[in-house]
């Protein structure tokens, strides 16, 4: 009898844990990106950003204190690419 309760008092403790645990759709919050300009205004900017995002990988591999860079540039690219996507003109595979 004691083993039953001990049971059920763990699985209860599992399920509650479960459920106070967090998704991750909870802990990535959607971010709204503004993007006004071009397509091809994107595509310079994410060149440019390339560029400068190797250029801080090189830099962070001699000094972590440039990790942090690398971080801001990924995330500039991130949103750059998402931009493009959103800018550049859609078509479809029927002609």
């Amino acid at each position: 009898m004691a083993s039953i309760r001990i049971s059920i008092a763990a699985a209860l403790a599992l399920g509650v844990a479960a459920v106070s645990m967090p998704t991750a759709s909870a802990q990535t919050p959607i971010r709204k990106i503004d993007c006004p300009a071009t397509l091809a205004q994107y595509n310079d900017a994410i060149r440019q950003f390339q560029t400068l995002a190797d250029q801080a990988r090189v830099m962070a591999e001699q000094n972590p204190v440039y990790e942090s860079d690398v971080k801001y540039y990924a995330s500039v690219l991130i949103d750059s690419y998402e931009c493009a996507k959103t800018a550049a003109p859609v078509t479809t595979a029927l002609r």
